[in-house]
């Protein structure tokens, strides 16, 4: 069974799915996969849960719990191997206190983004019985993220996939010592299990994400890619232009020295959050028509895993630039109180000299 609503689930749920055995039995729930239709193709025997946006979180936990409890009573002899995102409590909780925990023979679990583990130090620590007495709950419990996991774990048979592994054993003992309470901790890079893949499972990757196969044809025209991810800021006139002078300045060579722009495939990809503003795809398309627009809903993680990773990237935090080689950052935006610097600093995946900020002279005017 696989279940997950977040905005930037891993997919390593989704690579799980298309290299599994297509004659075992699956259960799926993915909040994000609203383009699907019941008559798409997917492997036999496979229970597609569209999680409706429309709907509340309350009625869509009742109606997974219907076809949960539908599903164990189709196959009532089965032993399940659940993968779940471990930040998602209200997912976990429904899960856990509707299938009877010996039927439970694995569970997997997923950050919420790539690294996200390293930010998620300084969590109260839940004691076991506290966090077996939220299973007896009528309701979901609320954020405890990684502690409400990794207290769960000596109760279930786990397997632990973080971002980052050795970086973040190295400098958080403390995660490590919980982490030895898992049957085993692998390390999620995202090169090694794009290798690992046939062609037919990427592309079967990339309609699950909802990518047309249309839109990526620009990557195969023999020019190196550039990629500007984009930040949000609602519907702020004034940081939304700084964006676009970004664009301006970094043409002009007053950001980065870039010799020849011409020599590269230009994307850019706007925040996944919801805003009816389309401002930024508007100006960006109208002033650089050779721009070319990735869907904004994908996580960019999924570029990695089926071999369409941008060879420079610059913009805001995402959740890409930890999995990306320093070489290809070409710069990062700061954001006000920006969280990830240090991370990826310590990290050594950024340096100083590659962090601009909105407010510096040769973006602001």
């Amino acid at each position: 069974m696989y279940a997950d609503t977040s905005s930037f689930p891993t997919f390593l749920q989704m690579v799980d799915f298309v290299k599994s055995d297509p004659s075992i039995p699956k259960l799926v729930f993915w909040g994000r996969m609203t383009h699907f239709t019941y008559q798409d193709s997917l492997p036999k025997h496979t229970w597609l849960v569209k999680g409706a946006s429309s709907l509340k979180m309350k009625k869509n936990l009742k109606r997974l719990r219907k076809e949960i409890v539908r599903f164990l009573a189709q196959y009532p002899n089965a032993k399940l191997t659940l993968h779940l995102n471990k930040d998602q409590n209200a997912l976990v909780w429904l899960f856990l206190t509707t299938i009877p925990r010996e039927k439970i023979e694995h569970i997997h679990w997923y950050e919420e983004s790539f690294g996200a583990t390293s930010f998620q130090i300084g969590y109260i620590q839940l004691p076991k019985e506290y966090a077996l007495s939220i299973l007896n709950r009528k309701n979901p419990p609320p954020h405890f993220g990684i502690n409400y996991a990794l207290s769960l774990i000596p109760f279930y048979p786990s397997t632990i996939h973080i971002g980052m592994k050795d970086f973040v054993f190295a400098h958080y003992p403390e995660i490590k010592k919980l982490f030895t309470q898992a049957q085993s901790v692998e390390d999620v890079n995202y090169l090694k299990i794009s290798q690992s893949l046939t062609e037919q499972q990427k592309k079967d990757l990339l309609r699950l994400a909802g990518i047309n196969e249309q839109d990526l044809l620009p990557f195969h025209d023999g020019k190196p890619v550039m990629l500007y991810t984009l930040g949000f800021f609602a519907d702020d006139k004034k940081f939304n232009k700084a964006q676009i002078r970004i664009m301006d300045r970094l043409l002009s060579g007053n950001i980065v020295p870039l010799e020849k722009p011409e020599q590269y495939t230009w994307f850019f990809k706007e925040h996944p959050w919801l805003t009816k503003n389309t401002y930024l795809k508007d100006t960006l398309h109208k002033k650089w028509p050779f721009m070319h627009a990735l869907p904004k809903q994908i996580p960019l993680e999924i570029l990695f895993l089926t071999g369409y990773m941008p060879d420079k990237v610059f913009g805001y935090s995402s959740s890409l630039f930890f999995a990306l080689p320093p070489e290809r950052i070409l710069f990062y935006i700061q954001r006000p109180h920006d969280v990830y610097i240090p991370l990826l600093k310590q990290a050594g995946i950024l340096t100083d000299d590659k962090i601009i900020s909105l407010e510096e002279k040769n973006v602001s005017k």
